[in-house]
Protein backbone atom coordinates (compact mmCIF):
# COMPACT_ATOMS: atom_id res chain seq x y z
CA UNK A 1 0.00 0.00 0.00
CA UNK A 2 3.17 2.43 0.82
CA UNK A 3 3.94 1.63 -2.99
CA UNK A 4 1.22 2.41 -4.54
CA UNK A 5 0.86 5.84 -2.55
CA UNK A 6 4.20 7.10 -3.48
CA UNK A 7 3.88 6.01 -6.73
CA UNK A 8 0.45 7.56 -7.14
CA UNK A 9 2.00 11.05 -6.20
CA UNK A 10 4.69 10.56 -7.64
CA UNK A 11 2.57 10.48 -10.93
CA UNK A 12 0.43 12.83 -10.23
CA UNK A 13 3.39 15.18 -9.39
CA UNK A 14 4.84 14.16 -12.82
CA UNK A 15 1.08 15.15 -14.51
CA UNK A 16 1.07 18.69 -13.27
CA UNK A 17 4.56 19.34 -14.04
CA UNK A 18 3.57 18.24 -17.69
CA UNK A 19 0.23 20.71 -17.44
CA UNK A 20 2.49 23.68 -15.63
CA UNK A 21 4.78 22.91 -18.71
CA UNK A 22 2.21 23.53 -21.23
CA UNK A 23 0.22 25.90 -19.60
CA UNK A 24 0.69 29.28 -18.96
CA UNK A 25 -2.90 30.49 -17.60
CA UNK A 26 -4.02 30.54 -13.88
CA UNK A 27 -5.11 26.87 -12.95
CA UNK A 28 -7.74 26.19 -10.84
CA UNK A 29 -8.19 22.64 -9.38
CA UNK A 30 -11.71 21.31 -7.69
CA UNK A 31 -13.43 17.85 -6.48
CA UNK A 32 -13.01 16.39 -3.25
CA UNK A 33 -10.16 19.21 -1.52
CA UNK A 34 -10.29 19.79 1.80
CA UNK A 35 -7.85 23.31 3.52
CA UNK A 36 -5.14 21.40 3.87
CA UNK A 37 -5.10 19.38 0.98
CA UNK A 38 -6.27 22.49 -1.23
CA UNK A 39 -3.48 24.55 0.36
CA UNK A 40 -0.74 21.92 -0.06
CA UNK A 41 -1.64 21.40 -3.92
CA UNK A 42 -1.09 25.09 -3.94
CA UNK A 43 2.33 25.13 -2.32
CA UNK A 44 3.14 22.45 -4.95
CA UNK A 45 2.42 24.46 -7.96
CA UNK A 46 -0.44 21.47 -9.00
CA UNK A 47 -2.93 24.65 -8.78
CA UNK A 48 -3.20 28.56 -8.26
CA UNK A 49 -6.07 28.15 -7.00
CA UNK A 50 -8.79 25.40 -5.35
CA UNK A 51 -12.61 25.43 -5.82
CA UNK A 52 -14.31 24.21 -2.91
CA UNK A 53 -18.02 23.94 -4.32
CA UNK A 54 -19.95 21.18 -2.00
CA UNK A 55 -17.97 22.96 1.45
CA UNK A 56 -19.25 26.06 0.25
CA UNK A 57 -22.80 25.18 0.15
CA UNK A 58 -22.37 24.02 4.01
CA UNK A 59 -20.63 26.36 4.90
CA UNK A 60 -21.60 29.62 3.67
CA UNK A 61 -18.72 31.76 5.93
CA UNK A 62 -16.15 29.14 4.61
CA UNK A 63 -13.21 31.28 4.17
CA UNK A 64 -13.44 32.85 7.65
CA UNK A 65 -13.58 28.91 9.05
CA UNK A 66 -10.61 28.50 6.66
CA UNK A 67 -9.00 31.51 7.76
CA UNK A 68 -9.47 30.26 11.89
CA UNK A 69 -9.26 26.71 10.99
CA UNK A 70 -12.62 26.35 12.66
CA UNK A 71 -14.87 23.10 12.57
CA UNK A 72 -16.74 22.79 9.29
CA UNK A 73 -20.68 21.84 9.01
CA UNK A 74 -20.99 18.25 7.24
CA UNK A 75 -22.90 18.31 3.83
CA UNK A 76 -25.93 16.24 3.11
CA UNK A 77 -25.33 15.61 -0.75
CA UNK A 78 -29.22 14.11 -0.98
CA UNK A 79 -29.88 18.31 -0.68
CA UNK A 80 -28.01 19.21 -2.97
CA UNK A 81 -30.29 19.27 -5.86
CA UNK A 82 -33.90 18.96 -4.70
CA UNK A 83 -36.91 21.51 -5.19
CA UNK A 84 -37.65 22.28 -1.76
CA UNK A 85 -37.02 26.43 -1.58
CA UNK A 86 -34.52 26.08 1.52
CA UNK A 87 -33.47 22.59 2.62
CA UNK A 88 -29.73 22.60 1.65
CA UNK A 89 -28.56 25.26 0.44
CA UNK A 90 -29.78 28.28 2.71
CA UNK A 91 -30.40 26.43 6.26
CA UNK A 92 -26.29 25.68 6.82
CA UNK A 93 -25.83 27.69 10.03
CA UNK A 94 -22.82 30.04 10.30
CA UNK A 95 -18.96 29.52 12.36
CA UNK A 96 -20.39 32.94 14.08
CA UNK A 97 -23.93 35.17 13.51
CA UNK A 98 -23.15 36.75 10.64
CA UNK A 99 -22.61 40.01 9.12
CA UNK A 100 -22.06 41.64 12.29
CA UNK A 101 -19.56 39.39 13.61
CA UNK A 102 -17.33 39.23 10.63
CA UNK A 103 -15.20 41.79 10.46
CA UNK A 104 -13.35 43.62 7.42
CA UNK A 105 -9.98 43.04 6.77
CA UNK A 106 -9.19 46.90 7.91
CA UNK A 107 -10.74 45.76 11.03
CA UNK A 108 -8.61 43.12 11.95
Amino acid sequence: KEADLQNAEKTTSQMWSMVRGEYRGALMRSGGYVRESGMEAVSKGYADMISFGRLFISNPDLPLRFAIDAKLNEYDRSTFYSHHQVVGYTDYPYYINPPTAITTPNQI
